[in-house]
C-alpha cells in the first residue's frame, strides 16, 4: 500500500513538472528584438517613422551585429557596418524610387520584412569566416533586407553599377518574401525541378545561376538579374544558346515574366529596362 502511495505522488509530481514546462513553452517571449524610432533628429528620421507607421517595418541605420546576423536558427555569412548618417537620405531616396515605387502599396504591406538595415558596407564571408574584399550590394534573412551603400562610395558608382545594385536589392526582397511564403511560386518555373538534387556540379543543368536548394532562392536570382539588366543584356549574357544550350534558362525566364505579370501585375523586365531615376 505504501509503495502504491509513493508511486501515486511520484507520478503527480512528474505531471506537475511537465505541466509547468509546457506552460513555460506557451508563454515564451518573441526572440525578435524591438526598436525605438526615431534613431536621430534628422529630417529623414520623420520619413522613417512615417514608413514604419504605414508598413510596420523598421528602417534602421543604427544596429548591432546581432540585428544584422540573426536568421532564426543561424547566422548569415556576411558582415556589415552601420550606415553613414550623412547618406541615409540618399539611400531612402534610392529605396523609394528603385524598389518600393515598382510595387503596389497594398502588396508591399504584406511583403515588407520586419526591418530594413542601411549599411555603410556589406561583405560576404569566405569559408574561414573572413570578409571578402568585394562590396555586396545587399543581403537578406528571414526577417530583414540590408542595403550596402549608405556612404560616400555611393557617389562614385556609375548608373550601370547602380542598376546592378537595384537588381540585387529586388532579389533580396523577393528572397525574404519567398522565405516567408508571402508569394506563390510560378508553377512552370519550378516544374520538374527537385531542388534536393542540385549540387555544385550540376546546378546549371537545373537552370540555376548558382548553387542553391530552395525555389525561393532560385526565383530571387532570376529577379535580381531581370531587374538589374535590360532585355537586350539578358539575351546577350544569359538567354542564348552559348550560356543556355538546353533552353532551360529561357524557359524559366519566360515562366517568371509571364506568371508575375499576369497574376501580380508586376512587369519585372520593365524594371530592368528602366533607367536609374
Amino acid at each position: 500500500m505504501r509503495l502504491q502511495i509513493k508511486l501515486f505522488y511520484t507520478l503527480l509530481i512528474m505531471a506537475s513538472l511537465f505541466s509547468a514546462c509546457k506552460e513555460e513553452q506557451l508563454v515564451a517571449s518573441d526572440p525578435k528584438p524591438q526598436y525605438v524610432l526615431p534613431q536621430g533628429n534628422h529630417d529623414y528620421d520623420k520619413r522613417i517613422v512615417a514608413f514604419y507607421q504605414k508598413y510596420k517595418s523598421f528602417i534602421l541605420y543604427k544596429f548591432s551585429e546581432a540585428d544584422f546576423n540573426w536568421n532564426v536558427t543561424s547566422r548569415i555569412k556576411y558582415v556589415a557596418t552601420e550606415g553613414d548618417p550623412n547618406y541615409v537620405e540618399k539611400s531612402l531616396n534610392f529605396l523609394d524610387k528603385e524598389l518600393f515605387n515598382y510595387y503596389d502599396p497594398q502588396l508591399l504591406t504584406s511583403w515588407m520584412p520586419y526591418k530594413i538595415l542601411l549599411c555603410k558596407n556589406i561583405h560576404q564571408l569566405d569559408q574561414e569566416s573572413k570578409p571578402l574584399p568585394e562590396f555586396a550590394d545587399a543581403a537578406w534573412t528571414f526577417t530583414h533586407i540590408a542595403f550596402g551603400h549608405t556612404d560616400a562610395r555611393w557617389d562614385t558608382l556609375t548608373d550601370t553599377q547602380k542598376k546592378r545594385a537595384r537588381g540585387i536589392l529586388h532579389g533580396a526582397l523577393w528572397a525574404t518574401v519567398g522565405a516567408r511564403k508571402k508569394i506563390q511560386m510560378a508553377p512552370k518555373f519550378i516544374a520538374g525541378i527537385d531542388y534536393t538534387w542540385i549540387d555544385q556540379n550540376n546546378y546549371q543543368s537545373f537552370g540555376a545561376f548558382r548553387l542553391l536548394n530552395t525555389a525561393h532562392e532560385d526565383l530571387a536570382e532570376y529577379v535580381a538579374r531581370i531587374t538589374g539588366y535590360t532585355k537586350a543584356e539578358m539575351d546577350a549574357l544569359f538567354l542564348n544558346d552559348t550560356f543556355d544550350p538546353t533552353g532551360i534558362f529561357r524557359r524559366k525566364y519566360n515562366a517568371v515574366i509571364d506568371f508575375y505579370k499576369t497574376n501580380y501585375k508586376i512587369d519585372l523586365q520593365a524594371i530592368g529596362n528602366s533607367n536609374i531615376h
